[in-house]
């Protein structure tokens, strides 16, 4: 009799009414009446991990103190459809990204004229921690990350 979690061939399932998504499936022994054993399936669930969210306050720049809320994805630039947008001639349209990826906030470059700085390093793409500084054209932001 197995005792242990099982690989369960069928692709993952998601329970509509929890929105839990099934990762296995386990076989139990459970005692029905006497001492019967019968090997009944129980299925584990597991809640898809869903982005914490990622503050970016302006320290140095037009609108020191401005905060920009991220859960998930967003564009920083000076297009006025960025998800934040930089009033900021030194900055590119789309300047560069934030990401949410393997449970960790990213910031990559999108090829921008001046790049994309994180604690005084240039980056093409970095992991970002609370308390980080990241310089985008003459505008600076700290970052702060919300679990």
């Amino acid at each position: 009799m197995p005792s242990g979690p099982r690989e369960d061939e069928s692709p993952a399932k998601v329970d509509s009414v929890t929105g839990l998504y099934r990762i296995g499936q386990e076989r139990t022994a459970v005692r029905a009446g006497g001492d019967d054993h019968q090997d009944q399936p129980t299925q584990r669930w597991k809640r898809p991990q869903l982005p914490a969210k990622i503050t970016f306050t302006v320290v140095v720049g037009k609108y020191p103190g401005q905060r920009y809320n991220v859960s998930g994805e967003a564009v920083i630039g000076r297009d006025e459809a960025a998800d934040i947008f930089l009033a900021d001639p030194t900055v590119s349209q789309r300047h560069a990204r934030v990401v949410f990826r393997d449970g960790q906030y990213f910031i990559e470059d999108l090829d921008s004229t001046n790049g994309t700085v994180v604690n005084g390093q240039r980056v093409e793409s970095r992991m970002l921690q609370s308390g980080d500084r990241v310089k985008i054209g003459l505008t600076e932001l700290v970052v702060t990350v919300l679990s």
